[in-house]
């Protein structure tokens, strides 16, 4: 019975220092596990922080595209708006029933020549954005598969652990704190904060 308590003694020490072994081993796979997860974040850094500037350019690239259409358009419509008077103008000088006779083809002339320059502009731009549609549909394919997520501030409350407000304005008819404009973007990586938003908000009246 002697031999058999001390055998069964050093057995139970035997199990107890292979589990503390064992623990210990558990303990340092995590903290290798942890570190590798670490090592890994930051590998991935550079790359995250190229496609949200990648982001950014398209973005503003495009509004800097729409801002030129726009104004290319109405530059145009002026410009086709003088045509039409001065093209009037030269009419005028024709003899009465020269204008009677010409007026129909004088009129369908101008409205063709105007609705072609117009149409012109718009279809250019257009093929442009449409090109870069498909560049900024591929990138958002990229990020979302990176689970890279660009914040969106305007009309929700400012939120210091996500945005900084570089600026208050007054607006009586927003609340207090509401975002009223992003001044750069701000995005979310993998569920967490990678780059803080920079917003104007109403302030306190």
């Amino acid at each position: 019975m002697k031999l058999l308590t001390k055998a069964s003694r050093g057995a139970e020490e035997r199990n107890e220092a292979t589990l503390v072994s064992m623990q210990a081993a558990i303990e340092q796979f995590r903290a290798v596990e942890v570190k590798e997860a670490e090592a890994a974040d930051r590998s991935a850094r550079p790359l995250v922080e190229a496609i949200i500037e990648l982001d950014e350019s398209l973005s503003r690239c495009r509004g800097v595209i729409e801002t030129a259409r726009n104004r290319a358009l109405e530059e145009t419509s002026s410009e086709m708006n003088e045509l039409r008077q001065r093209l009037d103008e030269l009419f005028a000088t024709q003899s009465w029933w020269r204008r009677l006779l010409c007026r129909p083809w004088h009129d369908a002339t101008k409205d063709l020549y105007s609705a072609r320059a117009i149409e012109t502009q718009r279809s250019i731009f257009d093929a442009l954005l449409e090109g870069y549609s498909l560049i900024e549909k591929r990138l958002h394919r990229a990020m979302a598969e990176q689970s890279i997520l660009r914040m969106d501030c305007v009309g929700k409350q400012a939120d210091p652990h996500s945005m900084t407000v570089l600026e208050t304005v007054s607006n009586a008819s927003r609340p207090a704190g509401m975002v009223v404009e992003e001044v750069r973007t701000g995005y979310y990586w993998r569920g967490n904060v990678f780059r803080f938003a920079e917003v104007k908000a109403v302030g306190k009246i």
